[in-house]
């Protein structure tokens, strides 16, 4: 509850909000200066004349007349320490250099060797850009594989929610993984920038810091206190580079489960996956001023410099830490395109914020009272757009903050149902049916719920206020309360739908117009991976690993037609304590294998395979014990999944098949049945990690 706010400073509050400040201190955000306004770092101050309105300044955008570009070329080609400059294959200009030069070199001197280029690696001699090629071929020449089975649920026969009878309905499973590769970064190196900058986000969050940092830095301690994990991304076809966000932390206390602090931070990655250790995108953005950005207005740029972390706007207080976790959590990045028709990344978390429920104006005294309210909500973000202040999650404005520049975000709330104190984990994907009708991503849908699936439907792209509107696309139980718990079953990653997948390819593998053309018109298919969080079942006390699930929509019903017991894709999973890792189930402590995102899905040829021509390469990002962020690439998922179409405990359910549609499935019988397996699995894997202990135990107690 606050009292006593001055009307007056409320008002000048909300009237700053759309003020236009020209300069801020985010590290090397650039506005292409032939845009509606120009943002600069402090020490430049630019006169009128540099800042350029593209209503007025038509001309400055040039067609190409006879482009002289550099040769097409893998973004690997350049040493990845090299500072690179990346325009998007859809950018228009003549001269890259000298439109650089104009429109965005004079905010900040340049100095050393750079290379200024627009991606435009074909993969082809025909000169058609292959995507697929490029990924899977990386993938395939410098990666071994080896054989990993497991279990699949799907829903036919019915049996009626008998899990005696789960055998009826199992399957397997027989795809190709790799070796996982962990994706390490110098802590100390990104806190070590983060503190040079001083840009206004950091003097922002700073008190929560500032007195420990110096120690920490000066004694090499910050990997003691500050940690990294759930990374996820996506392929940025136009740039020829993978986008991971991931989320870095800060306990104070140097136990990573109880932070203070969480922050997204932003890597970019060539095709090797390889870290680019300094480079700039050039992204379609928005004006910030205006918020949301119709198809109608003219394109504006940015250029934007990584790796950094992302300008999230907080909700904060230094002075109550006890139980509150501030900052943004689980990011989980998914690829959307804009109604200008151009990919770009949206990262969804969840963040504690703050909303003002209730305000009382008092005229005898002249104050006004407002009603404060704390909720943990789901939010999404867009990278590459900005918006002015945070009211949006502060709930009242702020002198402090109104005129500082954020990520720009989005509540996400379910439409006519009151906030709950507390959401998280839902699962995001898009619709290849909404690509059809609209031409781009009109609306963002979420798994809300795994067991009893619900669905929701929520805003993307015609969103006018602080809020995205949500409502349910489906709910297999409408008489379900809202306290419903979420069950074992919960978040994951983003689901690929497979109609795109498939559809993006079949001009460069022609064998996958007979998988298109045999799903039916009205069905959507999705594949990704939930996780599933069990306790007490033989590993510790919780342990986390995925399933992978397939959903398929018929008409307006979704239901999960395949879902997996636990997967562990031969990870080899490191205890919670870090001082000894090797102790994978320590009673008290969690096992933690959580898969963060699908981070590219691409095809190779390959003659041998009769029915679709071509192996399919994924690349899935996990964490391990809430420490690491991993990849690993599986082959051949989408290549097995059709195989099951084939086998006879299938051929009354079929993927692939346009004659039919089946009525059965619209029920929890095989989550049930993937869990009740899940827990087998959990208890074989603690025996077995049990008996690894006491061997290594022997083995030390015996003499040499």
């Amino acid at each position: 509850m606050f009292k006593n706010v001055s009307m007056k400073k409320i008002i000048i509050g909300m009237l700053s909000i759309g003020a236009l400040s020209v300069i801020i201190s985010l590290h090397l955000l650039q506005y292409d200066g032939h845009d509606l306004m120009a943002i600069v770092k402090p020490k430049y101050k630019p006169s009128t004349e540099d800042i350029y309105d593209s209503y007025d300044n038509e001309e400055q955008v040039e067609k190409p007349k006879d482009p002289e570009r550099p040769k097409a070329m893998r973004v690997s080609e350049i040493p990845s320490r090299e500072r690179m400059i990346i325009f998007p294959k859809r950018f228009e200009a003549a001269d890259l250099q000298e439109y650089y030069n104009k429109h965005f070199q004079y905010l900040e001197q340049i100095k050393g060797k750079k290379h200024i280029f627009q991606y435009s690696y074909d993969g082809s001699i025909e000169g058609e850009a292959n995507k697929s090629e490029e990924l899977s071929t990386q993938v395939a020449e410098e990666t071994e594989f080896h054989k990993h089975a497991f279990k699949v649920f799907n829903p036919y026969p019915n049996i009626k929610g008998d899990e005696k009878k789960c055998s009826v309905i199992e399957n397997s499973l027989n795809l190709e993984v790799s070796e996982s590769k962990t994706m390490q970064v110098s802590l100390e190196k990104v806190v070590g920038n983060f503190v040079t900058q001083k840009n206004e986000y950091y003097q922002e969050l700073s008190p929560f810091f500032q007195k420990a940092i110096e120690t920490q830095l000066e004694e090499h301690t910050i990997e003691k206190f500050w940690y990294r994990l759930a990374g996820s991304s996506v392929w940025l076809e136009q740039y020829g580079v993978h986008f991971m966000v991931s989320r870095v932390l800060y306990s104070p206390r140097g136990i990573r489960n109880q932070p203070i602090l969480s922050l997204s931070y932003v890597q970019i990655f060539n095709e090797k996956w390889e870290e680019l250790e300094d480079v700039e995108l050039i992204v379609p953005t928005n004006n910030p001023d205006i918020g949301n950005q119709l198809a109608a207005e003219k394109q504006l740029w940015a250029s934007i410099r990584y790796p950094d972390f992302l300008p999230i706007p907080i909700f904060h207080n230094v002075n109550k830490q006890d139980n509150r976790f501030y900052g943004p959590e689980d990011p989980r990045t998914i690829l959307v395109k804009n109604p200008k028709g151009f990919e770009e990344p949206l990262v969804v978390f969840n963040e504690f914020h703050r909303k003002s429920i209730k305000r009382t104006w008092d005229e005898e005294r002249s104050q006004l009272t407002l009603n404060i309210k704390h909720y943990r909500s789901m939010f999404m973000g867009w990278p590459w757009q900005f918006q002015r202040g945070k009211v949006n999650i502060d709930g009242i404005p702020s002198r402090n903050f109104d005129d500082h520049l954020y990520t720009r975000v989005v509540e996400l709330k379910r439409h006519n149902i009151p906030r709950k104190k507390v959401q998280k984990n839902w699962s995001p994907f898009i619709s290849s049916h909404d690509h059809q009708i609209y031409q781009h991503d009109k609306y963002i849908y979420f798994v809300y719920m795994w067991s009893n699936l619900e669905i929701l439907k929520c805003d993307l792209s015609d969103i006018s206020g602080m809020t995205s509107r949500c409502e349910f696309d489906y709910r297999l139980n409408n008489n379900l309360p809202d306290n419903e718990p979420v069950g074992q079953l919960r978040g994951g990653t983003q689901l690929i739908n497979v109609n795109e997948l498939v559809n993006n390819e079949r001009h460069k593998f022609p064998q996958l117009n007979s998988i298109l053309s045999n799903i039916p018109k009205t069905r959507d298919i999705w594949i990704g991976f939930a996780r599933a969080h069990l306790k007490n079942c033989g590993c510790g006390q919780d342990i986390y690993r995925p399933n992978m699930v397939i959903i398929t929509k018929d008409d307006n019903k979704y239901k999960i037609s395949h879902i997996t017991s636990f997967v562990s894709m031969d990870i080899p999973v490191i205890g919670w304590d870090l001082n000894k890792p090797e102790d994978a189930c320590i009673g008290g402590q969690p096992n933690v294998l959580i898969p963060n995102g699908i981070s590219s899905w691409s095809f190779k040829k390959n003659d041998k395979d009769k029915d679709l021509g071509a192996v399919d390469y994924l690349t899935l990002s996990f964490s391990l014990a809430d420490y690491t962020v991993g990849i690993i690439h599986l082959r051949g998922l989408l290549n097995d999944i059709f195989n099951l179409d084939k086998k006879a405990a299938h051929s009354n359910h079929k993927l692939f098949e346009s004659s039919r549609i089946d009525s059965v499935g619209y029920n929890n019988d095989n989550v049930n049945c993937a869990l009740q397996s899940s827990i087998q699995f959990c208890k074989e894997y603690g025996e077995a990690e049990s008996k690894k202990a006491k061997s290594i135990a022997n083995s030390e107690a015996a003499p040499n």
